[in-house]
């Protein structure tokens, strides 16, 4: 079968047409046999507990396949149509979570509170530069907040920051401390800035972000298409270092039956937003050329009550719900 994939930051891609055609191959090979596994029978893959650990080796370009998403795709990363892969690569936010789930510096070094939580400053991050060159100042964070807050933006975050802000509870006292006023006291105020909505850009290009794409990440847009091909090239300005990586390049491919062939011929190297089944995932966990591994705590689910109905309006009934 002839290499799809020839021209990572020129080609279309591998077509679904191609990667289904080239599957018929791989199943003969015994590769896409996603059911009749019985479990627990000798020689049955297992799904790892962890994926292979080790130092990266530095160079080379990461392929990811994607679900093929809305024409309407931007690259602002506070819209509700923003392209999702893209975002941790090509921006910072001020906060974000660690592996534990601990809110972590990104462009905050660090923040503090007032007694009763209603004020919250944050001392930034000095040095830092945009990819148009431009150097990372508050006044970036509360535009980029501000651009969230806009009711013309259509954030999904807007009504999570708006409970407790709006878009006069900010100012820089400084170019490098941001001030948060809050209209309500919130004691975990930084976690909500973790959001992926809540990314930092510069305040004088926000009207062209969802297709320039600038900002503080280890990776700098090349290229962007809607709904299409994409790629980033590492950024060697980036205050954490060169990333390791030369470059990611993605692909739309919305089968995810296709997706799962292009990973496990080698075409691409990520499967992104592709839930697998657990035949198919013992069927990767098989191959030499792919893994699957657990994250334990990664995902969880809420259950929003409304305070003010009869059901919940006594507080001893959301905390047993919290507790059950």
């Amino acid at each position: 079968m002839q290499p799809i994939v020839t021209d990572p930051r020129n080609a279309r891609g591998p077509s679904r047409r191609a990667l289904l055609t080239g599957a018929a191959g791989l199943a003969g090979l015994g590769l896409l046999t996603l059911t009749g596994c019985s479990s627990g029978a000798a020689g049955t893959p297992t799904i790892p507990e962890a994926a292979a650990t080790g130092i990266a080796r530095r160079g080379g370009r990461l392929r990811i396949a994607r679900p093929a998403a809305s024409a309407a795709e931007t690259l602002d990363s506070a819209s509700s149509l923003s392209a999702y892969e893209y975002l941790g690569a090509l921006y910072n936010r001020l906060v974000k979570l660690d592996e534990q789930g601990t809110t972590v510096p990104d462009l905050a070094e660090e923040w503090s509170a007032n007694a009763d939580g209603t004020e919250w400053t944050f001392s930034l991050r000095r040095g830092v530069t945009f990819h148009d060159g431009s150097r990372f100042t508050a006044d970036d964070a509360v535009a980029s907040i501000r651009h969230i807050l806009d009711e013309k933006t259509g954030s999904p975050q807007a009504g999570v920051l708006g409970e407790v802000m709006d878009a006069d509870s900010m100012r820089a006292t400084d170019p490098y401390t941001l001030r948060f006023s809050l209209t309500k006291p919130n004691a975990e105020f930084p976690s909500l800035l973790t959001a992926y909505q809540c990314y930092i850009v510069p305040a004088d290009a926000i009207a062209d972000i969802g297709r320039t794409g600038i900002g503080t990440g280890p990776f700098k847009l090349s290229s962007f298409t809607p709904a299409g091909a994409g790629s980033v090239e590492a950024f060697d300005d980036h205050f954490a270092g060169r990333p390791a990586l030369d470059g990611i390049d993605f692909y739309s491919i919305q089968d995810t039956t296709a997706r799962v062939n292009a990973l496990l011929a080698g075409q691409i190297d990520l499967i992104s937003q592709t839930n697998l089944d657990f035949a198919t995932a013992r069927v990767v966990s098989a191959s030499d050329r792919a893994t699957v591994a657990r994250s334990k705590n990664a995902q969880w689910y809420t259950i929003p009550m409304l305070a003010t109905s009869d059901e919940f309006s006594d507080p001893r009934v959301r905390q047993a719900m919290k507790l059950a």
